[in-house]
């Protein structure tokens, strides 16, 4: 990864960048980011520009010995550590008996979600964490001397998952490291990392990516057209990940005509429409029936929002903006709370696999109700 493939985020670029070539790197970073703003793909962007041979005055060069290593994350000054879980075939868990797998994950995505990762390493249903392992292993790193570049760099991914009692082991190498030792925390829940490596840490605020910055990345990286490219960016909140994710799930704007489909039926209250409609529905697979509700709750936001005179029309995609402006009068303080909960409870039992047909039959009746509520 170099700092051009990261979407957005130029204030966080030019700041890295300056420290390296005012020579005020500091020991240890936190990268606390919403997720999908980018965090990990800047920490090997940063590592990658910090033991560059030949580094530009805004990238690496991409060619020099430690790049090519780089191109692979296999430089063996870069340790990289991250949640792990026992899989089928072994009864342990480290970031080392995984990294292959991480280095095939990320080399696809740096963009990546832990339910991703989870998803890649077939984990989905265990709790992973950074453990007391992991940590012996980071301490007895530190302490050997670098191999082929000045800096010897660890970024910890998801660093909300280091495991309580495994935690405290790094702080005296936080505290007082070995010369040109630097440690890239990065975490998507700030609250749960502990006080006392929080305060040992420099801390870089990730915010979300503004659909502008997520329609040009769609486009740029993808080849997404124009169009989609502003329904998904409307849809992401401010996450590259879940775009990536929605354009992976292939014709997004499916999504919303079905959806405003949809509603309109249930509005007035067609079963022969609702039934066509939630069959339909019930075709995708759960992560697209997910998507589907989790579109849905952004729309009633936006339009609550919208109803009150808190917001103005979002601008970038003509077909959704004049389905707010005509929908929004249907959703207020009287039906918001119930639609929301149905839609979450929705959400839910989709995880737990339940029949498409008949929640999503349920689910439209109970809307028909809510729209009634509105006016009443």
């Amino acid at each position: 990864m170099f700092f051009k493939d990261i979407a957005g985020q130029e204030k966080i670029k030019n700041q890295l960048i300056d420290n390296v070539n005012k020579n005020r790197i500091s020991h240890g970073y936190l990268f606390a980011e919403h997720e999908g703003s980018g965090a990990l793909g800047m920490a090997f962007a940063y590592a990658r520009y910090i033991n560059c041979n030949d580094r530009g005055q805004n990238d690496s060069c991409g060619q020099c010995n430690a790049c090519l290593k780089f191109n692979k994350i296999a430089h063996p000054d870069l340790h990289v550590f991250f949640p792990a879980a026992p899989g089928k075939d072994n009864d342990k868990s480290n970031s080392k008996l995984y990294i292959n797998k991480f280095r095939e994950a990320i080399l696809d995505s740096h963009y990546m979600s832990l339910s991703k990762w989870y998803e890649h390493i077939g984990i989905e249903k265990k709790q992973a964490i950074i453990n007391a392992q992991d940590c012996n292993e980071i301490i007895r790193l530190a302490s050997i001397k670098t191999y082929e570049s000045k800096y010897k760099i660890f970024i910890l991914w998801m660093a909300e998952k280091l495991q309580y009692n495994a935690a405290p082991k790094l702080l005296k190498i936080i505290e007082e490291p070995y010369d040109y030792t630097i440690f890239i925390f990065i975490t998507t829940d700030l609250h749960q990392i502990p006080e006392t490596i929080l305060s040992r840490l420099q801390l870089i605020r990730f915010p979300p990516l503004s659909r502008t910055e997520i329609k040009n990345a769609l486009i740029e990286k993808c080849g997404c057209r124009k169009e989609a490219a502003s329904n998904i960016s409307f849809q992401a909140s401010g996450s590259l990940t879940e775009a990536l994710e929605l354009f992976q799930l292939n014709q997004p704007e499916e999504i919303f005509y079905l959806f405003r489909d949809w509603l309109r039926s249930c509005y007035i209250l067609k079963p022969a429409e609702i039934f066509a409609h939630t069959d339909k529905i019930a075709s995708f697979g759960r992560e697209k029936q997910k998507a589907f509700l989790e579109f849905g709750l952004k729309i009633f936001n936006q339009c609550l929002l919208m109803n009150y005179n808190a917001i103005e029309p979002v601008k970038n995609f003509d077909e959704v903006s004049d389905f707010l402006l005509k929908f929004s009068k249907f959703v207020n303080h009287k039906n918001i709370i119930a639609i929301n909960e149905s839609f979450d409870d929705a959400i839910s039992h989709i995880e737990r696999n339940a029949n498409g047909k008949i929640l999503f039959a349920d689910l439209s009746f109970k809307m028909h109700k809510f729209f009634k509520l509105s006016y009443s």
